[in-house]
């Protein structure tokens, strides 16, 4: 299995075209923190793009996000779980 990293979001509700959603505050942490706002906003374009368009065969998630991040650490077969 393959996998790339972004530090790209922090919530599924970022990438998530069913449930998209987003926290006020995050967005002004996001602006005060990112290095390259531009850049950042289009990594989160493409990785909704790559989840709508891929979803069957990409599983994307972020280890800011503890429940995604809980899902695949405990997961069988992981050496947590």
């Amino acid at each position: 299995m393959a996998a790339a990293r972004w530090d790209a979001y922090y919530h599924d509700g970022q990438v998530n075209p069913d449930r998209r959603w987003s926290l006020p505050l995050l967005g002004a942490l996001e602006e005060l923190t990112e290095v390259d706002r531009p850049l950042g906003m289009a990594n989160l374009a493409r990785l909704r793009e790559l989840r709508r368009d891929h979803a069957g065969t990409v599983e994307i998630f972020s280890a800011h996000d503890p429940w995604a991040f809980r899902q695949y650490q405990f997961s069988p077969g992981s050496r947590a779980g």
